[in-house]
């Protein structure tokens, strides 16, 4: 009987020493923490009277994969491939083929200047900055516009396909200055015509009325939804269209 209850004891070691030997399963490895979620993330630059530059920033695995620039100028329409050849300037169509290489290869927006195309390449610096704030995981506490100058267009209408061009300066989230002008037809000496913003000489009093009234409007109610002024509903309609997409460019 002894023997049989210390061979059972034998067998019962043996039994927890194979179970206690038996290999466990590895713990998973922990998921990756990313900075940044995927995806494609779109940011404007702050403008000048000249234009501004805007970005649009794919991001995988907190990796920039992929950056486009597009530059506006002055009418705020997109500067196309014919942007400076008369003048024979290449610098910013070289900055803009060659600045996205740089942000994807140093995984930043903080990258040199191009030469020959600084201004152009600051506002894209700017605008790639902006494009991977808002693709934080983690997006710091802030107001909903930045500060700075935004330029937006209305819609391309009327008679002559005149549209609105503003500059809207926003501080503290608050409209604190606009400034509004109005496309018109011009022709050169050699009979060219091309587009250019109405001047004083332009011979409809309510219109220059309305570029002193409507921004003191817009920035009363700090918003695009104003009333129109009374003998220019066109520019009033098209300045507010302006402004609400000036805003949509300042949103964080």
């Amino acid at each position: 009987m002894k023997r049989l209850m210390t061979f059972a004891l034998v067998l019962a070691l043996a039994a927890t020493v194979l179970i206690g030997c038996t290999p466990k399963e590895p713990p998973a490895p922990p998921a990756p923490v990313y900075v940044y979620n995927n995806g494609t993330f779109f940011a404007s630059s702050n403008a000048t009277a000249r234009g501004y530059m805007t970005a649009e920033v794919t991001i995988e695995n907190d990796k920039i994969t992929a950056v486009t620039l597009v530059g506006y100028g002055n009418l705020a329409t997109e500067k196309d491939e014919t942007y400076g050849a008369a003048a024979g300037y290449t610098g910013y169509h070289e900055m803009k083929a060659e600045l996205p290489k740089a942000f994807v290869e140093k995984n930043t927006w903080d990258v040199d200047i191009y030469t020959g195309a600084t201004s152009s390449s600051n506002q894209s610096k700017q605008a790639v900055q902006r494009a991977m704030e808002k693709a934080l995981v983690n997006k710091p506490a802030g107001g909903k516009y930045y500060d700075g100058m935004f330029m937006a267009m209305s819609d391309v209408g009327g008679r002559a396909n005149d549209w609105a061009v503003v500059l809207v300066t926003i501080e503290n989230d608050k409209i604190v200055e606009v400034v509004i002008n109005e496309t018109r037809n011009v022709t050169n000496d050699a009979g060219v015509t091309s587009k250019a913003f109405k001047d004083a000489e332009y011979a409809w009093d309510e219109y220059h009325e309305a570029l002193i009234e409507l921004p003191k409007a817009f920035i009363a109610k700090n918003s695009a939804e104003i009333d129109v002024f009374t003998g220019a509903t066109g520019t009033s309609t098209n300045a507010m269209q302006a402004v609400a997409r000036a805003l949509e460019l300042a949103t964080r």
